[in-house]
């Protein structure tokens, strides 16, 4: 709880570089994992010449999020609408990434490429999603019990009002008719 308190109190440019940095560690890990999915060993780590993939990689994926407005949008108003653009994100990473490794002589597997899209997808809108999940939770007030007077259509309207509302719980309907 501290250190999202401490992050969710922080001003706009430090948060940015927060996620800034969340996304290389997330960038770096996606490629790890997926070599290790693919190879089923860990011994690759201390082949130098792999990591040449993520020299490009790396950049073009952060301009890439810059650009569909990771860094902009406020975690807590973060919507479903971002899932797009971090999609075509990942994707363009892992043809980058397959294009450098055609570049550089098949330094890794083919399969890599794809496998990468899939966990940085997974991963960064997971990150994301999840912290707005967390923030939310830490802000929200608790619900307000309220009634309801009339249980008709207007009673129904304004149940459904408040329970989009969230800071409403509607406890009974009260009806003067028989």
């Amino acid at each position: 709880h501290r250190l999202v308190n401490w992050a969710l109190l922080q001003c706009k440019p430090k948060k940015r570089f927060i996620q800034l940095c969340l996304d290389v560690v997330i960038i770096l890990s996606c490629f790890v994992l997926a070599m290790a999915l693919r190879l089923d060993r860990w011994d690759f780590l201390q082949q130098s010449s792999i990591w040449y993939v993520l020299g490009p990689v790396l950049p073009i994926s952060i301009i890439g999020f810059a650009k569909a407005g990771l860094y902009r949008a406020v975690i807590r108003f973060i919507s479903s609408r971002i899932i797009k653009g971090i999609n075509v994100v990942s994707l363009i990473s892992g043809a980058v990434m397959f294009a450098v490794n055609l570049a550089f002589g098949h330094l890794i597997p083919r399969s890599v490429p794809i496998i990468y899209s899939v966990l940085l997808f997974c991963a960064v809108s997971g990150l994301r999603f999840g912290l707005r999940g967390i923030a939310n939770a830490m802000t929200a007030r608790p619900a307000e019990n309220v009634v309801i007077y009339g249980a008709g259509d207007a009673g129904r309207q304004l149940l459904n009002a408040l329970n989009l509302e969230g800071n409403y719980r509607v406890i009974a309907f009260v009806d003067d008719d028989d």
